[in-house]
C-alpha cells in the first residue's frame, strides 16, 4: 500500500483550527524556485511546477523499471505547498 504523508503525518500537512508552532523532523523533499502568476498561461511559476509533478511522477514510477532506488518506498504523490513572498524594492 503507498504511504500517504497527509494520512500519516496529518500535524505536518492538515491546519489546525488556530494558528500553532509545529516540529517538522528532518526529510527530503523535491523543491523549486519560482515567480508568477500560477494562473497565468507560461508563467514561471507554472513551468516549475510541471517540471516538480514530472520528477516526482517519474521517481513514483520508477518501481515499474529496471532501476530500483535505494530506500525507495511506494507512496501518494501529495499536493504541492508554497510560500508567497512580496518583496518590495522602493520604500517610500
Amino acid at each position: 500500500m503507498a504511504y500517504n504523508f497527509r494520512k500519516e503525518q496529518k500535524e505536518l500537512y492538515v491546519p489546525g483550527k488556530s494558528p500553532s508552532l509545529i516540529n517538522v523532523p528532518a526529510m527530503k523533499y523535491l523543491t523549486v524556485r519560482g515567480h508568477g502568476d500560477p494562473n497565468q498561461e507560461n508563467s514561471e511559476y507554472k513551468k516549475a511546477i510541471e517540471k516538480l509533478y514530472a520528477v516526482a511522477y517519474t521517481i513514483k514510477m520508477s518501481k515499474k523499471g529496471t532501476y530500483q532506488i535505494p530506500d525507495y518506498f511506494n507512496f501518494v504523490v501529495p499536493p504541492t505547498r508554497r510560500t508567497m513572498v512580496a518583496r518590495w524594492y522602493h520604500w517610500n
